[in-house]
């Protein structure tokens, strides 16, 4: 954004505060016109800031918003999940393609002493786009819950499955249950542990909504090894209900396309 298009919209948000302050103090008509605004000028303000966060549009599918939908985030305390995961499924709540009401449990083995702090100096951090989404923040964060266990006791996993209930219970919809995504940003060693955990302490009932597994990393360290995920998880879950990305897959011929392209007169005229 330009400074002149900054200054711009600046004036417009001014002129929309004072005029609204203008409007509520004309239609009051205090008697002791100082202390009104001192007492007013928060709450116009409040107003305001809730005014613009219902803008998000709502893209949220009918079946979506009818149950419950809980987004647990497993390794939630690493790199990849701050600097990746939560600002995407930010950026996805502020585009209306989330349910507001949906619950985001992270899960890690790492303690955290303050979850208020850690979401909202760590994860808020990473978001970007503030200046227009800055409103939003508080009420996504809202959304984000914490909770400590390990990647491979079942005892835990079924601690997590009594969480999950309790957000699902919560939920005021017209259908019982809840859908359920899993999404772990885990290191490929443990991948196969959590899954069976997962499975056997965590899983809904399929008449009550559906099931999500996305593994993130490197998915396997060749065609080999990657089969060899691929045949641990077949027992675990259908196929249809796991999504993989694999962020290194290809990377270094990415990171290659300028080159390639004007190392080739072909591919320089061709790739405009």
């Amino acid at each position: 954004m330009s400074a002149s298009e900054n200054h711009c919209r600046f004036q417009k948000e001014v002129d929309k505060f004072f005029d609204a302050l203008r409007e509520r103090t004309l239609r009051d008509h205090p008697q002791e016109l100082c202390e009104y605004l001192m007492e007013n000028v928060n709450k116009v303000a409040a107003e305001l800031r809730e005014e613009v966060c219902e803008r998000i549009p709502d893209a949220v599918s009918p079946e979506l918003r009818g149950r419950a939908l809980t987004i647990v985030v497993l390794g939630a305390s690493g790199d990849l999940a701050k600097k990746k995961t939560f600002p995407a499924l930010f950026q996805l709540y502020c585009n209306g393609m989330l349910p507001r009401d949906v619950n985001i449990l992270g899960y890690a083995r790492s303690t955290m002493e303050d979850v208020e702090k850690w979401k909202k100096d760590t994860l808020a951090g990473f978001f970007t786009r503030l200046d227009e989404r800055g409103c939003h923040v508080g009420n996504f964060l809202r959304r984000i819950s914490y909770m400590t266990g390990s990647y491979d006791r079942d005892e835990d996993f079924a601690r997590l499955n009594e969480r999950i209930l309790q957000m699902e219970e919560a939920f005021q919809g017209p259908e019982k249950g809840g859908n359920r995504l899993f999404y772990l940003a885990l290191p490929p060693s443990v991948f196969v542990g959590v899954c069976r955990g997962l499975s056997k302490g965590a899983m809904q009932k399929p008449e009550l909504g559906w099931v999500r597994l996305i593994v993130e990393k490197p998915f396997g360290r060749d065609t080999e090894t990657s089969e060899q995920l691929s045949n641990q998880l077949k027992p675990l879950f259908n196929e249809r209900q796991v999504f993989r990305i694999d962020h290194y897959l290809g990377k270094e011929m990415v990171q290659n396309i300028i080159v390639t392209r004007f190392a080739n007169r072909v591919f320089s005229a061709l790739w405009n």
